[in-house]
């Protein structure tokens, strides 16, 4: 069973944002204060419509699928969080909450900056699949807790 100890981050993101909390309270008495804010980058819109490829029939076209430009700067975001964390945290606790599709892209930016094993590894005890970026942080502690208990 892992605490919400003193120092521990968390971090609470969606596709839009991430926010970087510490436990600046007690492990009974947890208070999370920010620490920093992370913003998606904008993308602009590549066009007003889908492109189109030419087929092996003759004049045939394909419609091409638009980019999910949501999906990208979550990816971006993810890279850019990972990164940072790697730099910030150090030996920090670390706990990650964020909706399913984006703690998948936290996973595979953790795994591709290899960012769990070695020396400067980070020390993340845990993630919680749930968006809890609209919440008010007062009431974060208990979810987290919960989450933790749980491992």
């Amino acid at each position: 069973m892992a605490l919400l100890a003193k120092g521990t981050w968390a971090v609470v993101m969606d596709e839009e944002r991430a926010i970087v909390l510490e436990n600046t309270g007690t492990v009974d008495q947890p208070y999370l204060s920010e620490v920093e804010r992370i913003a998606a980058e904008p993308l602009a819109a590549y066009s007003d419509r889908p492109g189109r490829m030419h087929d092996v029939g003759k004049e045939q076209r394909s419609a091409m699928e638009q980019p999910d430009l949501d999906r990208i700067a979550g990816e971006r975001l993810a890279a850019r969080l990972v990164g940072h964390l790697k730099e910030m945290a150090g030996t920090r606790a670390l706990v990650i909450a964020a909706s399913p599709q984006m703690l998948g892209a936290v996973r595979a930016e953790l795994d591709r900056q290899d960012a769990l094993v070695g020396p400067a590894k980070l020390n993340l005890l845990c993630t919680l699949p749930k968006t809890l970026t609209g919440m008010p942080v007062a009431k974060l502690p208990p979810i987290l807790q919960h989450a933790l208990d749980a491992v």
